[in-house]
């Protein structure tokens, strides 16, 4: 053994002396070319110098390629001239080819000090792990200018390039908020996650971007959030705006507090306070403010309308371009809105048509869908005024007023309630009322099928379920009650008929009444001038009333002085003959020859059958003549009538005066019968 390392040693030392330029080999005849040094063994190694750390570091002036053992490390160390540099050896080396049986907990790229980690590209900064600021970077010059601020985060090709100073910003992409300087407030840092995502932004802070170009722009604008390709592009200064969606806001400069989600949404808005949620929704939006757009294509052509609201899509998307105060719900709703304003419609397909139409209100599928400029129009429920181009029309229920087109100041409420009606100022209440009526105007119907019998006609009223009239061109007629029927003009029927079983008592201050009409009076109170029933000229005021009286006399009274009665016990007819009612007093004279003037005769009335019994009393002409006071003319038809009360007046005169003539003639009797007496007795003397 001794031998063998004697002859190692006089290799190593004394060969290279003379064998300049020949391999050495040893356990070798043949040593390679290219080695000065050739040591073969398939047992054995070779043992280099062994030296602690701090011997290792003590070698003076060690040559370039020194190599070492270092028993403190347990690892190969070597110099490259300038420092000392460890051999990783065994199981701790990094391959360039890829590792296997790595173990997460022990091996690691990395520092085992306090020490910054920073990654070079062709000897270029290419990025940094701090471990004093905590600041991460990552990409060719990204945050490469920054020396002040920590725990920030730049990932991509000069991702924070210009920024200084700043804390917690995070910028993620090829030069993500490449042209931040500093933070304009340090509380609120920008975010930004995409290739040139807040490219140009430079003291704007809070903002959030996430989007290859989002937010490209921003300059000084604040508090936005820009996700989505190109969303918020062209935003230079505005703030508090939230883009979602590819080229959202693309257009918005200096517009504040919007919020757009879907593609395009808003593209050229640059108003304020603005909603747009769906693929265009907003997007020719130019200076609108405080419009809310929800659905694919709402509100897609409004320019400068504001104070808008729509939800569905398509909704308000065609014309609608400088309304405002429009509330729009449902698919394809005021799809044509142009300049209408102050019109709500909720519902797929309401005001489908409606461009110019204002102060609107349309609730249910394709409600007033064909109206185009129409105003102050309420339709509420599938299909309302579903043609109506007029205003002022009102129709609650299903397919209310469906054919109406330009007829206006109508009022529709039920199912189908006027559905054919295409009138002016009419009223239709209930299911189906009106439902064939299609002309005439000023009609009022009330309940089911309500005059749904008649089809024309004007100024008419049916109220009660299936009221109706029998007549197709009815005016100024009326019907009240279930199946009421009216046959006539100027006519008002009341209650149905006895054929159906409708047939109605009318009670008047009374719920249960017993006959065709039941009145009960206001009071019973004696002068009180509201009791009974009252009939009064058309012309002026005179009037009568019949009414019952606290004593149960059925009073007649005319303009509340002269008055008749009937009295209740005896049933007799009283007229009032009160001395306290009457004027111009004067006897009567001379009845008795007029009465026995008079004629009375028996007939038959025209109107009488020859079976029919005879009448009896006086002929009108014959009296007129003698006791023209009798006698009075009807206005309306020119014939005449008797006051047949009057007679017993005049005849208890007339027997007066007939019981004068008696009386005279019995005194003249009993005068005479003195006399003949006187004279009976001068001649009985005379004979004795």
């Amino acid at each position: 053994m001794k031998k063998l390392v004697l002859s190692f040693l006089t290799s190593c030392f004394l060969l290279p002396l003379v064998l300049l330029a020949q391999s050495v080999g040893v356990n070798t005849a043949t040593p390679d070319a290219s080695a000065i040094l050739d040591v073969k063994s398939t047992t054995k190694g070779m043992l280099i110098p062994r030296t602690s750390t701090i011997a290792r570091t003590g070698i003076a002036s060690p040559a370039k390629g020194l190599i070492v053992y270092d028993t403190t490390t347990s690892s190969f160390w070597f110099h490259n001239g300038s420092a000392w540099n460890e051999i990783s050896g065994g199981g701790n080396a990094w391959k360039l080819t890829g590792n296997a049986g790595t173990n997460a907990a022990n091996n690691f790229i990395g520092t085992t000090d306090n020490q910054s980690l920073r990654f070079k590209v062709n000897n270029n900064y290419a990025g940094e792990i701090n471990a004093s600021s905590n600041n991460v970077g990552f990409g060719i010059g990204a945050a490469s200018s920054i020396t002040t601020g920590n725990h920030n985060v730049s990932l991509g090709t000069a991702a924070m390039r210009s920024v200084t100073t700043g804390s917690y910003i995070v910028a993620i992409g090829d030069s993500a908020l490449y042209s931040q300087v500093a933070n304009g407030a340090p509380e609120y840092p920008n975010f930004a996650v995409g290739s040139r995502a807040g490219f140009a932004n430079t003291s704007g802070f809070a903002n959030t971007y996430a989007g290859n170009d989002a937010g490209y722009k921003n300059t000084i604008g604040s508090g936005n959030t820009f996700v989505g390709y190109e969303a918020g592009y062209s935003n230079v200064n505005g703030s508090t705006n939230s883009f979602f969606g590819r080229g959202a806001g693309y257009s918005l400069n200096a517009g504040g507090r919007n919020s757009f989600f879907g593609k395009d949404a808003g593209y050229f808005s640059s108003g304020n306070d603005n909603s747009f949620f769906g693929t265009q929704a907003g997007e020719y939006n130019s200076t609108g403010s405080n419009n809310s757009f929800y659905g694919v294509y709402a509100g897609r052509n409004n320019s400068t309308g504001s104070f808008n609201c729509l939800f569905g899509n398509y909704t308000g998307v065609f014309n609608n371009t400088t309304g405002n105060n429009n509330s729009i719900f449902g698919t394809f709703a005021g799809y044509s809105m142009g300049a209408g304003s102050n019109n709500c419609l909720f519902g797929n397909g309401a005001g489908y048509v409606n461009v110019s139409g204002y102060s609107n209100v349309g609730i249910g599928i394709n409600a007033m869908r064909l109206n185009n400029s129409g105003h102050n129009i309420v339709a509420v429920g599938d299909s309302s005024l579903y043609n109506t181009t007029s205003s002022n029309n009102t129709a609650v229920g299903s397919k209310a007023g469906y054919a109406n087109t330009n007829a206006g100041e109508n009022t529709y409420v039920g199912f189908e309630a006027g559905v054919e009606a295409m009138a002016n100022s009419n009223s239709f209440f209930g299911s189906k009322s009106g439902w064939h009526t299609t002309s005439g105007n000023h009609s009022t119907y009330i309940g089911y099928l309500a005059g749904s019998g008649i089809t024309e006609g004007y100024a008419n009223t049916f109220v009660g379920s299936t009221a109706n009239g029998t007549v197709n061109s009815l005016h100024n007629a009326a019907s009240l009650g279930y199946s009421a029927l009216v046959s006539c003009n100027n006519c008002l029927a009341l209650g149905g008929t006895t054929v159906n079983n409708s047939a109605t008592r009318v009670g008047i201050n009374n719920t249960t009444p017993l006959t065709d009409l039941h009145i009960i009076q206001q009071t019973d109170a004696g002068g009180d001038k509201v009791r009974g029933l009252r009939l009064q000229r058309s012309s002026n005021t005179n009037h009568w009333r019949i009414m019952i009286d606290p004593s149960n006399n059925l009073i007649f009274e005319y303009n509340d002085v002269g008055y008749s009665y009937i009295n209740p016990t005896t049933l007799a007819f009283v007229q009032g003959s009160d001395e306290k009612l009457k004027k111009d007093i004067v006897p009567l004279a001379g009845m008795l020859d007029k009465v026995m003037r008079l004629q009375a005769k028996s007939y038959h009335y025209k109107a009488n059958s020859q079976n029919d019994p005879l009448s009896f009393g006086f002929i009108a002409q014959d009296v007129q003549k003698i006791f023209p006071e009798f006698v009075s003319e009807n206005a309306n038809n020119g014939l005449l009538g008797l006051s047949y009360s009057s007679f017993g007046v005049v005849a208890i005169k007339a027997i007066q005066e007939q019981q004068q003539v008696i009386d005279n003639q019995s005194r003249r009797i009993e005068e005479l019968e003195k006399k003949l007496e006187k004279v009976l007795d001068a001649l009985q003397t005379a004979k004795k």
